[in-house]
């Protein structure tokens, strides 16, 4: 979209060099705001989810803490920061 508005105000200016379109029609067309992180995608897939869930799902302490930060990430909607930084006495 950003390509498109930039190339569409780049022929204004050249057609109002040559007299085919009122003045400053060019200006009148904005860019799209463009955000840094706008292309990172917001979750994995669903069934990329179950796999990851089924690998930890064993009786190893560390696929049983793995598993439960899987689960809050992926249910819960919790980001990676209220993860790390939940304690215990936080869990009813």
């Amino acid at each position: 979209m950003a390509l498109t508005a930039s190339a569409l105000r780049a022929f204004l200016r050249y057609a109002e060099k040559r007299g085919m379109c009122t003045v400053q029609l060019a200006a009148s067309i904005g860019r799209p705001r463009l955000y840094r992180q706008e292309s990172l995608p917001y979750a994995p897939d669903w069934a990329d989810r179950q796999r990851m869930l089924a690998d930890a799902e064993t009786d190893n302490p560390l696929d049983i803490r793995d598993r439960a930060i899987l689960l809050l990430l992926a249910v819960y909607g919790l980001r990676s920061g209220e993860v790390a930084a939940l304690r215990l006495d936080q869990i009813d």
